[in-house]
């Protein structure tokens, strides 16, 4: 957790906030522990990971721009002509 949140706010204190998109994975396997390891849920951005930005100084205009402004220009669909 505290290298993605170090790398993110990096990036933001570098001017580069517009070019970040955050993603996560979720389940119950992770290859090379034992059983597969521990489930990991669906919670830990909203749990975990923008707390701990939050902690760092991020404000909410920058976690909607990681959350919605960014992967909406990213993946918008251009305009028919």
């Amino acid at each position: 957790l505290d290298g993605h949140v170090a790398a993110v706010t990096d990036m933001i204190r570098r001017g580069h906030l517009d070019r970040l998109l955050v993603s996560q994975d979720a389940g119950w396997y992770h290859v090379g522990e034992p059983g597969g390891g521990d489930y990991r849920g669906y919670t830990f951005l909203f749990e975990a990971f923008l707390p701990a930005l939050r902690k760092r100084g991020v404000t909410e205009a920058q976690v909607r721009a990681l959350l919605e402004d960014n992967p909406a220009r990213v993946l918008a669909l251009p305009a028919a002509t």
